[in-house]
């Protein structure tokens, strides 16, 4: 078994139509970029879908200062991450994603959001909750070979136990290449044509799933 096959033997259990297994910061109405509007009778994940395609629509028809205000809006207001200095900003902003992607895991959780709103069709976020899951799901299932994504610092009250039990079961695990957030994508885009999904749906599973495979890869080992 390859990880993408992994990964959709795990998505059977729990996409439907209704996906009520996303769950992350609600999307305050009062913080909402001008001109975008979050149906409140949605559920969160039927709402960040609908505030990615909306901010990537802005994005595509905004001059840099408004692509600015928009990155730092999805990164910094809905995202949380606030450490970021506003040239860097300005670099996730208006950079080509290929020199996004030069800086590998550096920034990544912030940048990766950066090229979702540019088009969440292609890109889709890797950050701590996401890198845990993509190990563990090799630990929960008969993955032959295993890569170790790279493990990113995290505020979680958990991700101390999830780093640790990783680490602990990864030995002998080739680490991912300096190309892994391409292999990331091109999984996830693999994934969703076999299942009928866009990949913005893979990536928020991978984020919120991230305790239920820690349980399950606990239970394995």
């Amino acid at each position: 078994m390859i990880l993408s096959e992994a990964l959709i033997k795990f998505s059977g259990l729990h996409l439907n139509s209704e996906n009520n297994w996303y769950h992350w910061r609600e999307s305050k109405q009062e913080f909402l970029p001008e001109g975008i509007q979050l149906n409140k009778s949605d559920n969160q994940y039927y709402q960040n879908v609908s505030l990615k395609k909306q901010l990537s629509k802005q994005y595509a028809e905004a001059n840099p200062e408004i692509k600015i205000k928009l990155t730092k809006y999805y990164i910094s207001t809905w995202g949380g991450i606030h450490g970021n200095k506003s040239d860097t900003l300005k670099c996730y902003a208006l950079s080509c994603p290929d020199g996004l992607r030069k800086r590998r895991e550096k920034g990544i959780a912030s940048w990766s959001k950066a090229l979702v709103i540019r088009d969440p069709s292609q890109y889709a976020i890797y950050d701590a909750r996401v890198a845990f899951s993509l190990n563990l799901l090799q630990i929960v299932y008969p993955v032959g070979k295993r890569y170790l994504y790279p493990l990113l610092t995290s505020r979680n009250t958990q991700a101390g136990k999830w780093r640790q039990f990783i680490l602990s079961q990864s030995n002998g695990w080739e680490r991912a290449g300096d190309d892994f957030y391409k292999v990331y994508l091109n999984m996830l885009s693999e994934v969703s044509e076999s299942i009928n999904c866009d990949i913005s749906t893979l990536e928020m599973l991978l984020f919120s799933m991230v305790d239920d495979l820690f349980v399950r890869a606990s239970s394995n080992s």
